[in-house]
């Protein structure tokens, strides 16, 4: 959904692209097998991932464009006023359970934040400042409802909430016109 697969008709062609690219990167030892059972997961070497992280962040004259905080045991996310440069945020595998109220991120594309177990509910205008984002993965969180301002969310191109068991609305949906993705399996919906 962030236009890293082009040149593709449908998700089922994104997949196999995306799949294609993956064995690609494991032979080439750029990606390994993860250690989840039960899981087809892979993970970057640390060295790769912050090789990776280094470019990415430096290949602008405006600054680093990601922030990625996965799996190092944040109890709360990076503070506010850091928000706003970013047009990537991951903070998957953390022990979030609060987010700021309204941080300003007018050029954030991706909000990963999933596998943040503890995190139950996310304030009515945390979304309101982020008019530039495509792609939400809330999955893996305890939230119950998920009620903003669908006006916050316009560009929402993929909205995922894979396995919020407490989940039980999401009043909004009908309205977000682009979204082309949603995944709301082993959810309470």
């Amino acid at each position: 959904m962030e236009g890293f697969i082009d040149n593709v008709d449908n998700l089922v062609d994104a997949s196999n692209k995306g799949h294609c690219i993956i064995e690609t990167l494991k032979r080439r030892n750029l990606l390994e097998e993860g250690i989840q059972r039960g899981s087809n997961l892979v993970k970057m070497h640390d060295i790769i991932r912050d090789l990776a992280q280094y470019i990415a962040s430096s290949s602008c004259n405006e600054g680093p464009k990601y922030l990625v905080k996965a799996c190092v045991g944040l109890n709360e996310p990076p503070p506010e006023g850091t928000w706003r440069e970013f047009e990537t945020i991951s903070l998957m595998m953390n022990d979030i359970t609060e987010f700021p109220d309204k941080p300003e991120c007018p050029n954030l594309i991706s909000l990963i934040l999933t596998r943040n177990c503890r995190i139950i509910a996310v304030p009515h205008g945390f979304f309101e400042l982020m008019s530039a984002l495509q792609v939400l993965d809330l999955s893996y969180t305890s939230i119950t409802s998920l009620s903003v301002s669908p006006s916050s969310l316009l560009n929402l191109r993929a909205l995922i909430l894979t396995a919020c068991r407490r989940l039980t609305e999401v009043p909004f949906l009908g309205q977000l016109k682009k979204l082309q993705f949603l995944d709301i399996k082993s959810s309470g919906i």
